[in-house]
C-alpha cells in the first residue's frame, strides 16, 4: 500500500477493551442475535442436557428474504430472545452459558467479533468498532483526533490543493473494482472535516460525488474516477459550489414527518429498546410533540430548537456527529457497500450515500430535540447514549435495515431533491 494510504487505514479499534460489568448496555440484550450455518450445526451437534434444550427452544432458522439471499449461510438462523428482549444463554451472574460451558471457540461469528468487524480491502485487513457497543462509542465520538489527516491543512481551500495533485496523477482504470477506494475516502475524509462549510453542505457534496460515481459505474458518462476526483477537488479548492448549496432550499416539515415516520416504522417492527426510548421522550418533550398528533404541531418547536438555544449547544459537538460520519464510511466501507451487510448486494453509491444520510438525518434530528429538552445539561453522555442506541436498534434488525432501503426507494431519496429533504432543515 502506498504510504498516503496508511494515515487512512483505521487504527483506532486496537483501542478498545471491554469494561464488562462496568458496561451501561450489555451486548446480549435487545438487538437481533443471527447464527451462521456452522455455528448453528456445531450447536445441532451437541449431546443431550441443559444447554442442549435452551439451544432448541431458543434457535430458529431464517426464512431467506431479499435482504439475506446474497448470504443466506451467514443469515442462516437467529437466537429468539426472552420476553424481556434478554439472550436465553445468559446465566443469572450476566456470563454467556455458551462461553463459560463450551468456550469462546463455540460462539457464533456476530459473538465472537463484537463490537469489531474485520474485513479484508485490496489485500488489506481492517478492523473497525460497531458503535452499538457504549464503550466503542465513546472511544469514536470523543476522541478529537479520531482518523486525523496528517496533510490536511487546518481548514479552507489548501487543504485539497495536494489532494488535486494526487488525483491528477493516478493511473488509468484497471478493473479492480477497489482500485480508487483510498483516493474516494481520502477526499471524503478531507471534505467531512472541512468546517468551512455546514456539516449538512459537506454531506450534500459527497452526494453529489456518489451520483456521478453511480453514472461513471453505470458506464452511462465517459469520465473515469480519477478526473471525477480531480474535478471535486479544484471545484473545493476554488469555493466554486457554495452558492449553489447556499441556494438548496429547506422543506423542514417533510423533514420531520420523514425522521418521525421513520420511528414509527421502527416501532411497528418490534418494542424500542429502553436506552433509545429515553431518547425519543426526551426528543419529543423537547419540540412539544405527543404521539398522534399532527405533525404541524410539532413544527415550531422543531424549527425553534434547531435554530435556536439546542442549535448552539449541539456545534460544541459537531467534531462528534462528523467522528460519527467518518466511522460510518470506514465501516461501511463506503461508497462501495459493506459486503458484511445484508442488502449490501447490488446497492449503487447513490443509495450507500441516502442511506448514510438518513441515518444521519435521525441522529440530528433526536439531538436536535433532546438539546432543547436537556438544555445546558446536555453534555456528551447524551449524545454517545444516542448514537449507541440508535445503532443497536437500527443497525442489528435486518427487518429495520430493509426498511430503511424500502424508504430510501419509495421516496426517491436518492436524488438531489431528496438529498435536501434529508440534510437541510
Amino acid at each position: 500500500m502506498p504510504a498516503t494510504h496508511r494515515s487512512l487505514t483505521p487504527r483506532y479499534a486496537e483501542k478498545f477493551r471491554c469494561i464488562g460489568p462496568a458496561c451501561e448496555d450489555d451486548c446480549c440484550h435487545s438487538w437481533e442475535i443471527t447464527l451462521d450455518r456452522p455455528t448453528y450445526e456445531r450447536y445441532r451437534a451437541l449431546p443431550a442436557g441443559p444447554l442442549r434444550t435452551i439451544l432448541d427452544a431458543s434457535v430458529l432458522l431464517r426464512t431467506p428474504t431479499p435482504a439475506t439471499a446474497a448470504q443466506p449461510d451467514r443469515f442462516y438462523g437467529d437466537v429468539k430472545l426472552l420476553p424481556d428482549g434478554t439472550c436465553p444463554f445468559l446465566s443469572p451472574d450476566r456470563l454467556c452459558r455458551i462461553h463459560s460451558e463450551l468456550g469462546p471457540e463455540n460462539l457464533s461469528s456476530v459473538c465472537a467479533s463484537f463490537p469489531r468487524r474485520f474485513r479484508s480491502i485490496d489485500h488489506q485487513t481492517e478492523t473497525t468498532l460497531q458503535l452499538s457497543c457504549p464503550e466503542a462509542a465513546r472511544l469514536v465520538l470523543l476522541n478529537p483526533r479520531f482518523m486525523h489527516l496528517p496533510d490536511a491543512a487546518p481548514g479552507g481551500h489548501a487543504r485539497y490543493a495536494p489532494f488535486a495533485r494526487i488525483a491528477a496523477a493516478l493511473p488509468p482504470p484497471n478493473g479492480n473494482p477497489y482500485q480508487y477506494l483510498w483516493e474516494l475516502r481520502h477526499l471524503h475524509l478531507l471534505l467531512l472535516k472541512d468546517r468551512t462549510y455546514p456539516l449538512w453542505q459537506r454531506l450534500f457534496i459527497l452526494g453529489l460525488i456518489a451520483k456521478r460515481l453511480t453514472a461513471i459505474g453505470n458506464a452511462s458518462e465517459s469520465d473515469t474516477v480519477p478526473a471525477l476526483l480531480r474535478t471535486y477537488a479544484e471545484l473545493l479548492q476554488q469555493g466554486r459550489l457554495r452558492p449553489a448549496l447556499a441556494a438548496v432550499p429547506a422543506k423542514p416539515e417533510e423533514h420531520l414527518a420523514l425522521v418521525l415516520g421513520l420511528l414509527e416504522r421502527r416501532a411497528a417492527l418490534g418494542p424500542i429498546p429502553p436506552r433509545l426510548l429515553d431518547c425519543i421522550r426526551s426528543f419529543m418533550a423537547g419540540i412539544g410533540y405527543e404521539l398522534g398528533a399532527p405533525i404541524s404541531t410539532a413544527l415550531p418547536g422543531y424549527l425553534a430548537a434547531a435554530s435556536g438555544s439546542a442549535s448552539a449547544i449541539l456545534k460544541k459537538y459537531e467534531p462528534a456527529f462528523e467522528n460519527y460520519l467518518v466511522s460510518y464510511i470506514l465501516l461501511n466501507r463506503y461508497p462501495h457497500g459493506d459486503d458484511l451487510a445484508p442488502m449490501a448486494a447490488g446497492t449503487t453509491p447513490t443509495q450507500e450515500h441516502a442511506l448514510m444520510s438518513l441515518r444521519y438525518a435521525i441522529i440530528r434530528a433526536l439531538a436536535t430535540g433532546m438539546a432543547a429538552h436537556h438544555g445546558d445539561a446536555f453534555g456528551p453522555a447524551h449524545l454517545v447514549k444516542l448514537i449507541q442506541s440508535f445503532s443497536k436498534s437500527f443497525e442489528h434488525n435486518l427487518d429495520v435495515r430493509s426498511a430503511m432501503v424500502d424508504l430510501i426507494t419509495s421516496r426517491e431519496l436518492t436524488g438531489t431533491a431528496g438529498m435536501a429533504l434529508l440534510l437541510r432543515i
